[in-house]
């Protein structure tokens, strides 16, 4: 059987004396330790954990800005290619007045030149017809000698000018 002597009295106290001073000056201390590092470990998580969400709000932030900055700028666009039509098109209108006013005043110009012509025409033949007139009666043809005579070429030359026009 097992006999207990002094010995083994002595060996199991010292065993729990051993036991004791290791807990309180050997497992308390690593324990802590342990114990801080996780606490350490947990807040430096817990702060990227933090930063993670703030980085994600300002990337849904700055996305939401650049969607909307994608907005004004199409608006603008919008808007400046509506205003450029709106000058164009007050362009166009001014080129086609101005053009509809060169061609109405070129169209003066001519009737004008037209007529001009025509009278120049008609002062030709009539005093070709003095002339013609004058060596056929053997007179000397002067416009200014038979004022009566140019009258009467000119009446001719108005009545057969409306029937050319």
């Amino acid at each position: 059987m097992l006999k207990l002597d002094i010995n083994v009295l002595w060996s199991a106290l010292n065993i729990l004396i051993l036991f004791f001073l290791m807990k309180k000056f050997l497992f308390k201390p690593v324990h802590r330790i342990i114990e801080e590092r996780q606490r350490l470990a947990d807040e430096a998580m817990e702060e990227a954990t933090k930063k993670a969400e703030e980085a994600d709000k300002t990337l849904q932030e700055s996305q939401e800005k650049a969607r909307m900055m994608e907005e004004q700028k199409a608006e603008l666009l919008s808007e400046a290619k509506k205003e450029a039509g709106v000058e164009y098109q007050k362009i166009v209108n001014e080129a086609d007045e101005q053009a509809k006013q060169i061609v109405e005043h070129a169209k003066d110009e001519a009737l004008v030149e037209k007529a001009k012509i025509l009278r120049e025409a008609q002062e030709d033949i009539s005093n070709l017809i003095l002339d013609a007139a004058g060596k056929v009666a053997g007179l000397k043809s002067n416009a200014q000698d038979h004022p009566g005579d140019s009258d009467l070429f000119d009446q001719f030359l108005d009545k057969a000018g409306d029937s050319i026009e």
